[in-house]
């Protein structure tokens, strides 16, 4: 199969900062959805995406509004006069991420790897009965490691929050660089406090690794997101 063909389905909730409360009524639905959001990125880690973060859809679309970004707004690129990797001939505006009707207080969930892919990328790709047939063998993996994880983990949360059918989602990936699909990976990261970000360089800095992160892909789901400290 290739990366065009993959699909995702996906919904979770982040570890929940809760006010104590006496009424205990919905402890053990609470209690299910943290041990699946638990079990998700711990089979996410397996698979080498070692970065996984929660923020809310309006931290990423009220960032690129007000620094006005669009795909030839980045000084790198007006002054290589290199041409964006979209092919397109025109700058465009970069979409801002979808929030269910919601007001931007969506959850959304990034995830990438840092060099602890690699490992299981490789296991992965020696398994298959043919690797050179496979055009983008990484972009390829990943989202079959992804929607393995999040779509056993939609069906955790929906029967931990007593639903038939699985969270409404949309999901965003680094390598689709269509105008209405691009999301600003980098600046996701910096919102959701997982990176430092040089406009200058254009570089996500991590904490515990440095350079050396890859974002692949952007969730959002039609949960609340207001639990959440801001960016």
């Amino acid at each position: 199969p290739s990366f065009a063909t993959a699909m995702c389905t996906m919904a979770s909730l982040p570890r929940i900062e809760r006010t104590p409360s006496t009424d205990t009524a919905d402890e053990p639905a609470h209690s299910s959805a943290e041990q699946a959001y638990a079990a998700l990125t711990a089979e996410l880690q397996k698979s080498g995406f070692d970065v996984v973060a929660p923020l809310r859809a309006g931290w990423y679309n009220d960032y690129i509004r007000e620094l006005g970004l669009s795909t030839d707004s980045t000084a790198y690129l007006q002054a290589s006069g290199e041409r964006h990797a979209s092919g397109e001939e025109a700058p465009f505006a970069l979409a801002p991420l979808p929030d269910f009707g919601r007001s931007g207080d969506a959850l959304a969930i990034l995830v990438g790897n840092s060099r602890a892919m690699w490992p299981a990328f490789l296991r992965w790709l020696k398994a298959q009965k043919d690797p050179d047939a496979l055009s983008d063998p990484v972009d390829t993996f990943a989202a079959e490691a992804i929607c393995g994880a999040v779509g056993r983990f939609a069906a955790a949360s929906a029967a931990a929050a007593g639903r038939k059918a699985a969270v409404a989602h949309d999901s965003f990936w680094a390598s689709d660089m269509t105008p209405a699909r691009l999301v600003d990976m980098n600046r996701a990261a910096r919102v959701a406090g997982v990176c430092y970000f040089s406009d200058a360089m254009f570089l996500s800095v991590h904490p515990t690794f440095g350079a050396w992160v890859a974002f692949r892909a952007v969730v959002v789901l039609d949960l609340p997101a207001s639990h959440l400290r801001g960016p």
